[in-house]
C-alpha cells in the first residue's frame, strides 16, 4: 500500500482496511496507511489473570487459613515495592465463559436424563447408560445453554444459530493532536449496528471524510490487460455488498516469509472457508 501510493496508482481513501483479529494490532511506522482503518473487537469482561489476582490477595484478611499469609508471601512474583500490572486478556475471558458453558450443559443433561430430584453428590447410573450418544447431546445443550457472561454480569452469554451472541465494537484508526488514537464508534449487538461517533477516513491532502460518504469512481476497462491465473474466488452477492479479502494460502518457502511454496497449509483454507 505504501509503495503503490508513493507511485500514485492509489490514493489515501481508495482501500479501507478492516482488521478483526484479536491479536495485538502494532501499527509503529505504518502510521498513514493504517489512519483510517476500522477495527472489529469483540467486547470482553476486564477480569484478570491468575497471577494479577493472586498478587491482589490480601491474606492479613484471611482467618480460616493461619498459613496462608506465609504461602502467599514466598510464592507472589513481586516483593512489596512492586505489583504485577493487570493487563486484560481475552484468553483468560474465553476459557472461563467456555467451562461455564460446558457446566451448564453438563448440568442440564443430567436433569434431563436423571430427574431435578437427584442430588448432586449422588452417582446417576442412567448418566453411563447414554454415554454412547452423549457427545451429540451434550453439544446439543450447549447450543442451547444460557449463562452469565464473564466480566458483565447484566449481560447473558448464549448461542444464536451455533454461534455465540457476544457484542462486537467498532474502532477507528484516527489522528489526534498528538498521536494515533483508537476511537470507538459504535457496536454491533443482536443483528443491529449503533454508532455513537461517524467513522472517518483521510484523504489525498489529509482532510477527514466520512465513511458512509466514501462514492467509488468507474475507470475506464483496460482492452490490452494480461491474462493472469485465476486466483481468487468470487461470490456473487444479491444485496450487491461485496468485502474483498486476502489470504495466505500457501505455507512458506525457503528462508524468506515473502516466498511461497506450491503446498496448500491446512490453516490458510480454513481462513478461506470461515471468510
Amino acid at each position: 500500500m505504501r509503495r503503490a501510493k508513493q507511485s500514485g496508482k492509489l490514493r489515501p481513501a481508495d482501500i479501507l482496511l478492516m482488521h478483526g483479529s484479536l491479536q495485538p494490532f502494532h501499527f509503529e511506522d505504518y502510521e498513514d496507511e493504517i489512519l483510517g482503518s476500522v477495527l472489529l473487537q469483540p467486547r470482553f469482561g476486564k477480569v484478570p489473570d491468575f497471577a494479577a489476582y493472586f498478587e491482589r490477595l490480601k491474606p492479613g484478611e484471611n482467618q480460616r487459613n493461619k498459613f496462608f499469609s506465609e504461602v502467599w508471601d514466598e510464592y507472589k512474583e513481586c516483593p512489596s515495592s512492586c505489583m504485577v500490572k493487570f493487563v486484560p486478556n481475552k484468553s483468560v475471558v474465553d476459557s472461563m465463559q467456555a467451562v461455564l458453558s460446558a457446566v451448564t450443559a453438563i448440568r442440564n443433561l443430567r436433569i434431563e436424563i436423571c430427574g431435578e430430584h437427584v442430588e448432586d453428590y449422588v452417582t446417576c447410573s442412567e448418566m453411563l447408560k447414554v454415554r454412547k450418544d452423549s457427545r451429540n447431546a451434550l453439544e446439543h445443550h450447549v447450543a442451547l445453554s444460557s449463562m452469565v457472561r464473564v466480566g458483565d454480569r447484566q449481560d447473558m452469554f448464549s448461542f444464536t444459530e451455533g454461534h455465540g451472541n457476544a457484542t462486537v465494537e467498532l474502532l477507528n484508526i484516527r489522528r489526534s493532536e498528538t498521536q494515533i488514537t483508537l476511537q470507538k464508534t459504535g457496536s454491533f449487538q443482536n443483528g443491529k449496528v449503533t454508532v455513537t461517533v461517524p467513522a472517518i477516513t483521510y484523504g489525498h491532502h489529509g482532510e477527514e471524510i466520512p465513511i458512509n460518504e466514501l462514492r467509488s469512481q468507474c475507470t475506464t476497462s483496460c482492452g490490452h490487460c494480461r491474462y493472469r491465473p485465476l486466483d481468487f474466488l468470487f461470490i456473487s452477492s444479491p444485496d450487491d455488498l461485496y468485502v474483498a479479502a486476502s489470504f495466505p494460502v500457501h505455507q512458506h518457502g525457503g528462508t524468506s516469509p515473502f516466498v511461497c511454496s506450491q503446498t496448500l497449509s491446512d490453516e490458510g483454507l480454513l481462513y478461506v472457508e470461515s471468510f
